[in-house]
């Protein structure tokens, strides 16, 4: 009886000591991400994520990299998860929302125009990052140019040389990249769409998904997402919600 219950508890102390890592990867998007030699080291989505999966008994390890890189290895099965992703059939999904996505379009800040409008984008080139995965709405606009540039960054040293005139970014990165390039940008108001963001997994991590997106409820019914959301943005969880639900 004394060897059994010491093999249990050995094997119990074992599991706590090795708990499953899930490997996840995003790109640098504070307040959301934010990236340090190669991982992403905190933020608000690694809080949400490091919460659900400690209620899962797992760890996570979040790596840093360009996106369409860390699109083709969750694709393929090299790393389970994608940050703050739109839907995209390469990957699935639970039904939960992790993380918000507005969008808008920023012009120069000596810029006449203020207001946005469909009607005022027809035949106008609007740069935006090759690779994103966009909303629908945006996605199916046909009446203005789309350019591409690899990077939001590479949107904003664009926009501030006068190669584009209109580029698509969401405010929180059109913030930091201000103090990044040392340029004022303008937001066109108001903002033309908010997306929904998810874990996105490898079709083969299903299991996984389902059990995260549990978490991620049990999370919101308890509190625990409105109190994180509110440690990073003066908009909390519920409130996002209602915006995209409107």
């Amino acid at each position: 009886m004394k060897k059994t219950l010491l093999v249990l508890f050995v094997l119990l102390i074992s599991h706590r000591c090795f708990a499953t890592t899930v490997k996840l990867c995003g790109v640098d998007w504070p307040p959301f991400t934010n990236s340090k030699h190669g991982t992403l080291t905190h933020g608000l989505s690694i809080d949400v994520y490091s919460e659900a999966f400690r209620r899962l008994g797992m760890k996570i390890d979040v790596k840093s990299m360009p996106w369409q890189r860390c699109m083709k290895l969750v694709k393929h099965g090299s790393m389970d998860a994608l940050i703050d992703n739109t839907h995209s059939d390469d990957f699935i999904h639970g039904p939960t929302p992790t993380a918000f996505y507005p969008l808008a379009i920023y012009v120069r800040s000596d810029a006449e125009q203020s207001k946005f409008s469909w009607a005022a984008m027809e035949n106008k080139n609007v740069a935006m990052v090759k690779g994103y995965d966009y909303t629908e709405k945006i996605a199916s606009f046909k009446l203005w140019n789309k350019l591409y540039a690899q990077s939001e960054s590479i949107l904003v040293k664009m926009l501030k040389a006068k190669r584009f005139d209109y580029i698509l970014l969401d405010p929180f990165a059109a913030k930091n990249l201000e103090i990044t390039h040392d340029v004022k940008l303008k937001m066109l108001t108001p903002v033309i769409d908010t997306a929904e963001l998810y874990l996105v997994f490898n079709h083969n991590k299903s299991v996984l998904m389902n059990k995260f997106d549990a978490k991620i409820i049990e999370m919101i019914n308890d509190g625990t997402m409105n109190r994180l959301y509110l440690n990073y943005l003066p908009t909390s969880y519920s409130d996002f919600v209602k915006m995209v639900t409107k």
